[in-house]
């Protein structure tokens, strides 16, 4: 599935003598998996309320993890459903986790790690026969080659176990064939995955794959067959030439969907990919749109590659669902870039299919459909879901409808294309900030769990004890010729689990006596250091002129992971930055830092602070004084003597009276 946005602001005010500075975390384009740092310049105030005294401008195009939804599959007849997500775990690194829930939101055991990978492992997607079995599959680091492979899973719920989830498959198995073998970027990689599985335990998973010799050459769809418990059928090519109605280049964001119980096993893969460039139309330069594919059961036959939008503006993000071969009705539908006054909308195209004979079709079956109906602000992200009359629900989310930033939209159709339930909201929390990326499973005879990303509240409304921690919430719906009705058991959302980001640790920032300042971050695979996280330095003089035309590596170290950076700077505008550092395997080994001095413009030696890897290290902070005097602070596990009989704890430890100029270590700075 394609690149979704969460639109998560996150704040620093800095005193900069009487002024501030505003830093924030923003979304960028969808032509990217770049997330951005803005900073905006703030007029002189004592207090923390200010308005710009400029346009905001962008710090840094920071590398991040692509934002992606939080897949659900409703696994039974009794609406029970699984549902899967991405969390950073203590080592550093993305785990794809799996729990199951019943239809009122209780939790069937705990959630489990599915994933068994040393890197980093995300993008999942979830399937269901509606029988208890379910597939999942992911995107998983190959550390051995730098690139990504496709993973999956089979896994089977028992509610009545005390252990409900067990796995098919004694370890996770690679779906492509194809891998990254030339030690070089992304060359290879496979990303992005999809899965679809019907009543009989057949399932399709398609994904993206770059080029395996040449990045420019963009990237294509690939697809494989397979069956519960007996294995994967042979690697195919979906986007296998051009066909007049795309050009070459990037063929991304796959979204797969299989009949369901009655069919035969067909199934539709719908991806993005350049549109041919209109002559004198604002989409000259070509255009993004969506485009599908139809495949008989046994996948040899096709119905060919059909476009499914058709404007000069990008029609990007597909998602698609489809009922069986007896009443052949299938929907796709997409976000569509241009809109005037919203920006962006979200649309959908309903068609009948036929697998019968030697060769498949797909006829559009009445109109386009424009989904939304609020148009104010952006809408993104749709996700859609089928029951076995046709009738389906489109959601998405909607930015500031609700009153307060990003919420999760729905409206309901029966299966002749009429709303059955105009646009209403899903999500029952709105204050507590933005509700995004839904997703959606439906089952042949109406079952539906919508989820999506959202911060944690308690019961009555309110922030959690834990502040606002990033979590997957959920809402049941029953969809069928009346459309989506919340059960009266079930109508308020629920909690389903906390997630952990690398979004979670804060920009830092640090100004001179003129009101010159430095911003640091850590971002993931940039520019310099592609092994995971590393931490990045850019000035800007008093005005918000970028002093450094282009974000500074710090760390010289490559290997594991640097983050959670502090920075300090004197009044003649040297600075030190101090981070944590992780080896390969997530294990913490030490705190490093490095100086700069503003006079010349050179950074000094790295060098290291901590470098015992048994006192779990982590979270430094670091000040300095006028004179370039330094002192850093950390937190450490068991480094501090226990009495006798107690367990260790954590402590607060320090280094003081490093100064600029002076040898630490393996450092220094002339």
């Amino acid at each position: 599935m394609y690149r979704k946005w969460i639109e998560q602001w996150r704040s620093l005010f800095v005193r900069r003598s009487r002024s501030f500075a505003s830093i924030r975390r923003a979304p960028n384009r969808h032509r990217s998996e770049r997330t951005r740092l803005g900073l905006e310049r703030l007029e002189d105030r004592t207090l923390l309320s200010a308005d710009p005294l400029g346009p905001q401008f962008l710090v840094s195009p920071t590398l991040g993890v692509p934002e992606h939804s939080a897949p659900v599959a409703v696994v039974d007849k009794a609406g029970d459903f699984v549902t899967a997500w991405q969390s950073l775990q203590d080592n550093g690194s993305y785990a794809v986790y799996v729990e199951a829930f019943t239809a009122t939101g209780n939790a069937i055991g705990n959630a489990q790690i599915v994933s068994t990978g040393l890197g980093n492992q995300m993008n999942p997607s979830i399937a269901s026969d509606g029988n208890d079995r379910f597939v999942v599959a992911w995107q998983g680091e190959d550390l051995t080659n730098l690139g990504d492979n496709i993973y999956y899973q089979e896994g089977t719920l028992d509610t009545a176990s005390t252990n409900p989830l067990s796995f098919s498959l004694a370890s996770p198995s690679i779906v492509n064939t194809l891998f990254n073998t030339s030690n070089v970027g992304a060359l290879g990689d496979q990303t992005n995955p999809s899965v679809a599985m019907d009543a009989a335990d057949n399932f399709v998973i398609g994904w993206q794959s770059k080029d395996l010799t040449d990045l420019t050459l963009g990237s294509d769809i690939y697809a494989r067959q397979g069956t519960f418990v007996g294995g994967l059928g042979n690697e195919f090519l979906v986007t296998s030439t051009d066909t007049g109605t795309r050009q070459a280049g990037d063929q991304i964001a796959a979204t797969v969907t299989m009949s369901q119980a009655g069919g035969s096993s067909d199934f539709l893969i719908a991806w993005q990919g350049p549109t041919p460039a209109v002559e004198g139309t604002e989409g000259e330069v070509g255009s993004l749109g969506i485009f599908a594919k139809l495949y008989s059961s046994d996948g040899s036959n096709s119905s060919g590659e059909f476009q499914v939008s058709a404007s000069t503006h990008d029609q990007i993000a597909p998602a698609a669902a489809m009922n069986n071969a007896t009443n052949g009705q299938l929907v796709i539908a997409w976000q569509g870039e241009g809109a005037q006054g919203s920006g962006s909308d979200i649309f959908a195209e309903r068609y009948t299919f036929n697998t019968t004979g030697n060769t498949p079709s797909v006829t559009p079956n009445g109109s386009q459909l424009t989904v939304n109906q609020t148009t104010a602000e952006p809408q993104r992200a749709p996700s859609v879901g089928m029951d076995q009359n046709g009738d389906f629900l489109v959601t998405w989310q909607s930015s500031h409808q609700d009153g307060y930033s990003w919420g999760v939209y729905g409206q309901a159709y029966d299966a002749n294309g009429t709303v059955t339930t105009s646009e209403f909201l899903v999500n029952n929390v709105i204050q507590q900030g933005p509700q995004t990326t839904p997703a959606v499973s439906t089952l042949p005879k109406g079952q539906t769990v919508v989820t999506w990303y959202g911060p944690q509240v308690n019961g009555s409304g309110e922030a959690g004890s834990g502040g606002h921690p990033l979590g997957v919430h959920a809402r049941v719906f029953s969809l069928d010729t009346s459309g989506a009705t919340p059960p009266t058991n079930s109508a308020n959302e629920f909690l389903l689990s906390l997630v952990t980001s690398p979004e979670d640790q804060p920009p830092a920032t640090a100004t001179d006596a003129n009101g010159n300042y430095v911003v640091v971050w850590q971002s993931w695979e940039d520019t310099g250091d592609m092994s995971g996280f590393a931490v990045y330095a850019q000035r800007f003089d008093a005005a918000g002129k970028p002093i450094d035309t282009t974000p500074m590596l710090v760390n010289t170290t490559v290997a594991g992971s640097q983050s959670s950076p502090s920075v300090a700077m004197d009044a003649a505008g040297d600075f030190v930055v101090v981070w944590q550092n992780q080896d390969p395997d997530g294990v913490e080994t030490g705190i490093n830092g490095r100086y700069f001095n503003a006079k010349t413009g050179q950074w000094g030696q790295e060098f290291s602070i901590v470098t015992d890897s048994s006192q779990t290290p982590t979270n430094p902070s670091v000040a300095i004084d006028k004179n370039g005097n330094f002192a850093v602070v950390w937190q450490s596990y068991g480094q501090e003597t226990t009495p006798a009989g107690e367990a260790p704890s954590w402590g607060i430890f320090a280094h003081g009276s490093l100064v600029f100029g002076v040898v630490f270590g393996n450092g220094g700075c002339g």
